[in-house]
């Protein structure tokens, strides 16, 4: 496993298959993903882990896990994928945090360390967050990480709000 960023209080670094109860873990709770279709089985968990090692392999990117670093825990995940969007490409961020460490920060140090990385090592000249349609923690935090709103629009079967930062 392979550490990709470091910050005051997390790693971030590669997710392995041994990582999979804390994915699962987090995954299949239904506050976590209140804006996603829904929680998380085993299955859907275990299809997670391998799209995300498949990501690493095809992009050099994906969610990474991120990792506190005095106790170890896994506290969210957050990366730079490469997604589609309304048939560009895109150099996409994600970030999910653990139901016990929302309120304390880790979604905006993992986030904005990721923005940082697709900027500076991976060249991106622009980044985008599809938001669920009424996930306002989400916006919140890509607001402070300086992106704003460019539309609405499907992504994966679902209505998103799109929030862009032009990095130059």
């Amino acid at each position: 496993m392979r550490t990709i960023l470091e910050t005051d209080r997390l790693l971030l670094r590669e997710m392995t298959r041994e990582d999979l109860p804390a994915i699962h873990r987090m995954m299949s709770n239904p506050n976590v993903t209140r804006y996603w279709p829904a929680p998380f089985d085993l299955e859907m968990s275990e299809g997670w882990v391998q799209r995300t090692l498949d990501r690493y392999a095809r992009d050099a990117c994906g969610y990474w896990l991120a990792v506190h670093r005095n106790t170890g825990e896994a506290v969210g995940q957050a990366g730079i994928l490469m997604i589609e969007v309304d048939g560009a490409q895109e150099f996409g961020l994600g970030y999910v945090i653990d139901e016990p460490f929302w309120k304390q920060g880790f979604g905006s140090e993992a986030a904005g360390a990721c923005l940082g990385l697709a900027r500076d090592s991976l060249g991106a000249r622009r980044i985008v967050a599809p938001i669920a349609v009424g996930n306002a923690p989400s916006v919140a935090l890509a607001t402070k990480l300086g992106m704003h709103h460019e539309k609405t629009t499907m992504f994966h079967d679902r209505l998103h709000e799109i929030y862009a930062l032009e990095c130059g």
